[in-house]
Parts: structure tokens; C-alpha cells; sequence
């Protein structure tokens, strides 16, 4: 177990997966779409040419896509699953799952099943935003608090939590 002595911080930070109907080019075209402060719409700007190039969302790009939902985070595989179906298949104790002969396997198969549910999401996507641009932005409440809390996406988005 590791014990933290120093500052520890009690922040919190969300990411959010949003789908643009076109390639950010100048910030103008965030200002078409988001009627906020220009501190806002410059952030959003900078964030979105600096830290994200815009995936376009197709077929084509799917494995890039699988990439980078599974950087995000989006994907929460419920570990308790796989270990009972760990458990069962291999005709051993939920307790035992941990033991040093089984947990090497026992996170590929979780990794496995993450991996399969990152593919099927992103199938879920392409076929309900083919066309659009992804863009990952993430933002904390001790430096972003507005954008992380309060800022309202007028486009399709997803909100990830990361507490």
C-alpha cells in the first residue's frame, strides 16, 4: 500500500466526448455553434486545435476511434463481472481469483472484455454519428470549474466523470 504524505487534492475533473458537424478550423466555427463568454469560446478553441485534431467518425478511422475512447475512459468494465465469470470457468473460489497463478489471466480476460465493449460502443457511434468530428475535451473544477460543471454542450456529447 502506498501512503500519499504531501499535498493531496480533493479536485475533480470531467471529460467530455463531443461530436462537431465539421473539422474546427478557426473560431469562428466554434462561435457558430456556442453562445458563451470569449474566454469560453477561445478555451474551447485552443483545446480543440492544440489537444485534439477532430476525428472524423467513419468506418474508415475505427481502430483510431477504439484508441481513443479507450484513453478516455469511457468504457467502465465491471470488474466484480469478470470475476465471477473468471471464478466459475476456471472452478475456483471468488477469493481466490487473486491469487498469483490466476491474476495475470484474470486481468487479460478483463482487459479482453473491456476491449470488446470499447469495439461495440464505438460501432454504436460510427453508426449514429458517421460524418461528425470527435473532439476529447477535459476539464477540472480547480482551474475550469465553468467548464466542468456548468457549461452546457449544444451538441451530442458524452460526460465523463473522473472523481
Amino acid at each position: 500500500m502506498k501512503i500519499k504524505i504531501d499535498f493531496v487534492t480533493n479536485s475533480s475533473s470531467s471529460s467530455f466526448i463531443v461530436f462537431w458537424p465539421y473539422k474546427i478550423k478557426k473560431i469562428e466555427d466554434i462561435r457558430s455553434i456556442i453562445q458563451d463568454s470569449n474566454n469560453v469560446i477561445e478555451r474551447i478553441y485552443n483545446d480543440s486545435i492544440v489537444k485534439n485534431n477532430g476525428t472524423l467518425i467513419t468506418n474508415k478511422n475505427f481502430k483510431k476511434l477504439v484508441r481513443e475512447f479507450s484513453g478516455v475512459g469511457y468504457i467502465q468494465t465491471n470488474i466484480d463481472v469478470v470475476e465471477k465469470e473468471f471464478a466459475i470457468r476456471n472452478k475456483i473460489s471468488k477469493e481466490d481469483v487473486y491469487k498469483k497463478q490466476y491474476r495475470e489471466y484474470l486481468w487479460e480476460e478483463y482487459n479482453k472484455k473491456r476491449e470488446m465493449e470499447t469495439i461495440n460502443k464505438v460501432a454504436q457511434i460510427i453508426t449514429q454519428y458517421e460524418g461528425r468530428y470527435l473532439y476529447i475535451y477535459v476539464y477540472s473544477d480547480d482551474v475550469n470549474a465553468y467548464l466542468e460543471q456548468e457549461f452546457r454542450w449544444p451538441l451530442p456529447h458524452i460526460k465523463i466523470n473522473n472523481h
